[in-house]
């Protein structure tokens, strides 16, 4: 059996549409996020099964930061642009940053 590895994904659209499914995402996984904190609070042995699984709900909660990952390329120009997150804090514009030095854009 094999399995395969992704090591980027890449999502090519005009800005609209990018944005509507950028949202839609966004707001299945705080919801998904909200569901799961009220269930894991429910009962004593969920918070107990919570304590257990602590350390891999922290690495979940890191993979899917979306401050890691931060900063769009835009095509097209005459030049690199890349877009970051209007809401982004200092970690994400430094990684929307990081993604312009590979680029060459800045």
């Amino acid at each position: 059996m094999t399995s395969a590895k992704v090591l980027s994904t890449l999502s090519l659209t005009e800005g609209f549409a990018g944005n509507i499914a950028l949202k839609t995402a966004e707001g299945t996984a705080h919801q998904l996020a909200s569901y799961l904190r009220a269930a894991m609070n429910r009962t004593w042995a969920a918070r107990l099964g919570y304590l257990l699984a602590r350390q891999a709900f922290r690495t979940l909660r890191d993979k899917m930061d979306p401050r890691k990952s931060n900063g769009g390329v835009f095509l097209g120009l005459n030049g690199v642009v890349i877009k970051s997150h209007g809401g982004a804090d200092a970690e994400g514009t430094a990684v929307g940053d990081r993604h312009g030095l590979r680029h060459g854009a800045l």
